[in-house]
């Protein structure tokens, strides 16, 4: 009997809510478009791969398929290259596009309309050094900080956009910490996004507050060493990515829309403070970015560095 009333609070709230938002329909014969969705993610070390798939009614709980059978003109500069073909689900070009190139899809069929989406391979961002220290922070627990300072320089030339974050690996595939192992993110850069609130394991960022200068980026973090008798450092890397605007628009937008995903993630309204005002109204739909002219998605550049943190027991 501890939470009948929340039960009885909740049933009453979402009554009210169903039963002033049913809007009677005359007409059921109504029908649903679907559009072409566009994903692909282009750099200068590997080839084109485009994923196409199409919009699913929300009722709908298949498994996303592959679209076969569609040409897709790619163009460099507003030069045709050619189509691309498709495998195992994917659509690829031989080609290895160019840095600061213009690159272009182009898709007309019947059944989906003229489609097009733009995009460019940014320079490769100026990583001047990566450092850490361990020993000199610790949590609440007793246990060690790592203190990590990247030290980055912008090109003053245009306005850059930037994607980073610390990876532990024994192989190519950097998997980044997650947003939870940070401790206390203070660093202005970082935080004048506004993204924070949103749990992001990647920090995306601008050059608004550094443009054409170096700065020193600073992230502390847990699981940076293993503490026995002495302090043994764990490898880590900083992977740090120049990226084009629609690339920079899309994950801001992304952090967004995931988060309110995910409600019970982060809204523990049972045990704190049994407020069922924040089951009700937790979770606003948000909007995602996309670049894909006459469809949905994104096609968006990066280039990127990687480089091991250094141990730097004076930093």
């Amino acid at each position: 009997m501890k939470y009948a009333w929340f039960y009885k609070k909740l049933i009453v709230l979402v009554s009210i809510f169903l039963f002033s938002c049913i809007k009677e329909i005359d007409d059921y014969s109504f029908s649903l478009k679907y559009n072409l969705v566009i994903n692909s993610l282009i750099t200068d070390n590997s080839q084109i791969e485009i994923y196409l798939s199409e919009t699913k009614c929300i009722f709908d709980t298949s498994e996303f398929s592959a679209i076969k059978n569609i040409n897709i003109e790619l163009w460099n500069n507003d030069y045709f290259i050619g189509k691309l073909d498709f495998f195992n689900g994917v659509y690829r070009s031989l080609i290895y596009p160019e840095i600061n190139s213009k690159y272009q899809i182009y898709t007309c069929s019947e059944e989906y309309g003229e489609i097009t989406a733009t995009t460019s391979i940014p320079s490769k961002p100026t990583l001047i050094s990566a450092k850490y220290t361990i020993g000199k922070l610790y949590n609440e627990y007793g246990d060690l900080i790592t203190e990590a300072q990247i030290k980055i320089k912008d090109n003053p030339a245009e306005t850059n956009y930037y994607s980073l974050y610390i990876g532990f690996s024994e192989t190519d595939n950097f998997l980044p910490i997650s947003y939870y192992k940070y401790y206390k993110i203070n660093d202005p850069v970082i935080i004048g996004e506004g993204v924070l609130d949103f749990n992001p394991d990647i920090f995306i960022f601008s050059d608004l507050l550094f443009n054409g200068k170096e700065v020193i980026l600073k992230l502390n973090y847990e699981g940076g060493a293993i503490e026995t008798d002495r302090i043994y450092p764990t490898k880590a890397y900083i992977v740090l990515r120049s990226i084009s605007r629609e690339y920079y628009q899309f994950m801001l937008s992304w952090y967004r829309h995931k988060y309110n995903q995910n409600i019970n993630d982060h809204v523990e309204y049972l045990t704190k403070d049994f407020n069922p005002v924040l089951l009700v109204f937790q979770g606003e739909p948000a909007e995602l970015y996309s670049n894909i002219e006459g469809g949905y998605g994104i096609f968006a550049g990066y280039s990127e560095v990687v480089q091991p943190l250094e141990f730097d027991p004076d930093l």
